[in-house]
Formats: structure tokens, C-alpha cells, sequence
């Protein structure tokens, strides 16, 4: 009985996590209320409003600085910065939507899996046991499987399923591989010196992250899932779920000392996906499969600082300006797509003579997601490359000197696309080109903000590591 309330007390806590989960309820039961019409018309406000609240709530519910730790759960102030960090980015996605008036063609069913990601975000970062960050990663992965059911996904949808059916079995067995040393699943209480058991419960724990990160080479669900979602689903999963699960990664292995064996398994993956991410994305001139290889590589070029000291504030730094250039480069993709279909970079050839704005906005974006001067992620770029430097890990950083020269191969073989002549024209609102020139200066002002961004995760690391 006494253990039941313990259980209800900590559940009580979860505030934050428990809000973002009723939200989730109400957009499933708003759903299936009468008539259809009538409710997808007003979803994406819906939407909207639940995100703007849920942001005043917990800017609210985090202004009192509280820090507390039970077996399940874990606040502190820094945590819930970050869960601001990422409603104000549910936000910002939703009035972008709201905007352009792409929510006008989405499904009540996108929404709703935004939201299941949303929470499943929100748990994990609050995640205290690996069984809460399990319960977390499979409401992302539901999430995913039912958007892709409703797209007529199915065959995508169940292969993620199975795929991801087994690296949870693997995940599941790493656990109580752990369970049988500690007798718990707390990230506490398993900080202990390892033994044979425990450095195979770590690995395999660390096999099934890497899996939900997409890294190489557990990395073949991601094209997949890209390639047969909408460009949307995306623009979503690249910007704010990449972003954030690498956040969570991050946390875990800092916090779980044991996870600390598993450094070959992940200078491993990072060089492999490395590999992949500078080769894979020359040849694949699809869009979303381009995204989804040069997301593989990204992750693998900050894996490789993964386990030196003072790593993750760059880490954060890279993939805040990376998922900036992302979503630069997509949003100009949108806003073209309007005139005329855009599925591959041959699409977009001559863009530079129809359209010049959009020519300057998706060059200017390719040049920042390959970082390359004058942006922000070259800067972040050269912080990678001095810290292994620092360390003297010669190896490594020459294997991402590589990958950076490499990269600008793609660079090149599609940015030309965009200049070559066309007798296509663009007859693009006025309100696009003024959101063009916006994200034009957006990216070249963004530097600006280089040391600031740098400190606000020094800040957040510092009490969460």
C-alpha cells in the first residue's frame, strides 16, 4: 500500500509530463467528435492553443526553482528550460504551419502524432529509469507508425515496427541484464563499478539509442521513414525531434555511468555514418532522402567529441545551427512547392533565374548545413575540430576532416543545379519573397548569437550532467 502511494506521489510530480500528456488525450478525443469537416477546420488552432498554453503552464510551474529526484523521475530548473525550449519550438512549428497555410492540406492525425512525439520528448527528458525512457521512446514510436498507417504507409509503417520491435527486445534485455546486478533500473543507483554483466547491459542499452537516433549503422529505418512521409512529417522529425533526442542522449550517457563502456560502440557508429553521411547524400537526389543522409552524417560528426570532456555544449551548439539551416532549406522547399512539385533537386533547376530570392535562400542553406563561413555551424564546426585537437585524437580528427571535405561534394553537384537556365517561371506571392529575405537574414544574423547559444547549454549541462 505504501509502495503504491510512493508510486501515485512521484506520478503527482510529473507535472510537466502529465500536462503534455493530456494534451495528447484531448486532440484524440476532439478527433472523433462530429462532423469531420467541421473539426479538421478547426484542429490546427486547436493545436495551436493547446501548445501556447501548455507553454504559459510550465513557464509558470518552472518559475518556482524546485529539484526533485525519485526513482522514476527527475526536475530541476535546467530540465525545464528545456522543456520550454521545446514548446516554444512546438509553437513556432505550429504558427509556421498556421502562416503558410500548410495546415490547412495536413490530416487531424498529424497533429495528433506531433503531439505523441511531443510528450514522448518530454518524458524522456524527465526520465529517471530506463523503463520511463522506454515508455517514451515507444510513444515516439507509435506516434510514427500511426502517421504512417494514415498516410497509406503501411508496408514503411510495419517494417519500422518490426525493426523497431527488435532493438526494443535489445534495449529490454540490456535492462534487466542491469536489474539482475542493482535490483533497479534507476540512472542512481546503477552508477557502479562494472563488471562483465553490467558492460553487455550498457552495450546493448547504447546499440538500441543509437537505433533511435539513427546512426549508422542502425540508420536504414530512417531513409525509409523519411522517404515515404511527407515532407512535413520531415520538416518535424529533422528540426525538433533530432534535436531533442540528441539532448536526451546526451543526458544518458553522462548521467549512466555505465553506459561510459560503450566508447567503442560509439566512436564506431560515428565513423560510419560519417561515411555515410558525406557519400550517401552526392548520389541521392531525392529531398527527403537527401535529408535523411545528411542527418546521418551530422550525428555521426558530433558523435565523435561524444566521450571527451566539455563536448556537449558544442554538440548542442552544432545541432541548434544545423536544424536552423534545415529548416531554412525546407521552408524554402515549401514555399516553391506551391508553383510547381518539387521531389527531387532536379526540380529546382534554374531557381536562381525564376526566382532569385529563393535561389540566395536555398544556396545560403545548403552552404550552412555543409558549414561552411560565414555561419554559425562552420564556427561550431572548428569548436569540434579544436576540441579533438585539445584532446590530441589525431584520428578522429582526421576522419572528420575528411568528412567535411567530402561534404562539399554535394554542395557543389546540386547547388549548380540551382543556377543553370530555366524557361520555367515562379509566380511566387509577394508574402513569400518577404519570408524568403526574413530567413536570409535569419541565417546570416544568427552568428551573432554564437557565444550566447554556447553559454545557455554550458549553463543547462552544467546541471544536468
Amino acid at each position: 500500500m505504501l509502495c503504491s502511494l510512493n508510486k501515485l506521489f512521484e506520478l503527482k510530480i510529473a507535472f510537466p509530463d502529465i500536462l503534455s500528456l493530456c494534451s495528447l488525450f484531448i486532440l484524440m478525443f476532439m478527433q472523433k467528435i462530429p462532423p469531420e469537416k467541421y473539426i479538421k477546420t478547426i484542429f490546427p488552432k486547436l493545436s495551436l492553443s493547446i501548445s501556447i498554453i501548455s507553454l504559459i503552464i510550465m513557464l509558470i510551474y518552472n518559475s518556482s526553482a524546485r529539484e526533485i529526484s525519485t526513482d522514476i523521475f527527475v526536475y530541476n530548473n535546467a530540465l525545464g528550460q528545456i522543456k520550454i525550449l521545446l514548446l516554444s519550438c512546438l509553437c513556432g512549428f505550429l504558427i509556421y504551419l498556421h502562416y503558410t497555410k500548410l495546415d490547412k492540406i495536413l490530416k487531424t492525425n498529424f497533429f495528433i502524432m506531433i503531439f505523441g512525439i511531443t510528450t514522448a520528448i518530454t518524458l524522456a527528458i524527465s526520465a529517471n529509469s530506463l523503463l520511463t525512457l522506454l515508455f517514451a521512446l515507444e510513444l515516439y514510436t507509435f506516434s510514427v507508425v500511426f502517421l504512417l498507417l494514415h498516410e497509406g504507409q503501411s508496408r514503411c509503417a510495419t517494417r519500422f515496427l518490426l525493426i523497431s520491435a527488435v532493438m526494443d527486445a535489445v534495449y529490454i534485455f540490456g535492462c534487466s541484464l542491469l536489474y539482475s546486478q542493482y535490483f533497479t533500473l534507476s540512472f542512481s543507483k546503477i552508477n557502479c563499478s562494472a563488471n562483465v554483466i553490467t558492460n553487455i547491459g550498457g552495450i546493448l542499452i547504447m546499440v538500441a539509442l543509437l537505433f533511435k537516433l539513427g546512426c549508422a549503422p542502425f540508420h536504414s529505418w530512417l531513409s525509409d521513414v523519411y522517404d515515404k512521409s511527407s515532407r512535413i512529417t520531415v520538416l518535424f522529425l529533422e528540426v525538433i525531434w533530432k534535436f531533442f533526442m540528441l539532448l536526451i542522449f546526451i543526458k544518458l550517457f553522462y548521467t549512466v555511468s555505465i553506459l561510459d563502456r560503450a566508447r567503442p560502440i560509439i566512436l564506431g557508429a560515428s565513423i560510419i555514418s560519417m561515411f555515410i553521411g558525406a557519400i550517401m547524400p552526392i548520389i541521392q537526389k531525392d529531398i527527403n532522402k537527401f535529408i535523411a543522409s545528411v542527418t546521418i552524417g551530422h550525428i555521426g560528426f558530433v558523435l565523435s567529441i561524444q566521450t571527451l570532456q566539455n563536448s556537449a555544449p558544442i554538440m548542442m551548439t552544432y545541432m541548434t545551427y544545423q536544424s536552423l539551416a534545415t529548416f531554412c532549406f525546407l521552408a524554402s522547399i515549401f514555399a516553391i512547392n506551391k508553383t510547381h512539385d518539387i521531389r527531387t533537386f532536379e526540380d529546382l533547376g534554374g531557381l536562381y533565374t525564376t526566382a532569385p530570392i529563393f535561389g540566395f535562400l536555398t544556396i545560403f542553406s545548403l552552404f550552412a548545413i555543409c558549414g561552411l563561413p560565414p555561419f554559425g555551424n562552420f564556427y561550431a564546426k572548428m569548436d569540434i575540430f579544436m576540441l579533438l585537437l585539445k584532446n590530441k585524437n589525431y584520428f578522429m580528427l582526421f576522419i572528420s576532416l575528411i568528412y567535411s571535405i567530402i561534404s562539399v561534394g554535394y554542395l557543389i553537384k546540386w547547388g549548380r543545379l540551382l543556377f543553370v537556365s530555366s524557361r520555367t517561371e515562379n509566380n511566387l506571392k509577394k508574402e513569400s519573397c518577404l519570408f524568403a529575405s526574413s530567413l536570409i537574414i535569419l541565417l546570416a544574423v544568427s552568428l551573432i548569437f554564437y557565444n550566447s547559444i554556447c553559454q545557455f547549454w554550458g549553463q543547462i549541462f552544467r546541471h544536468i550532467i
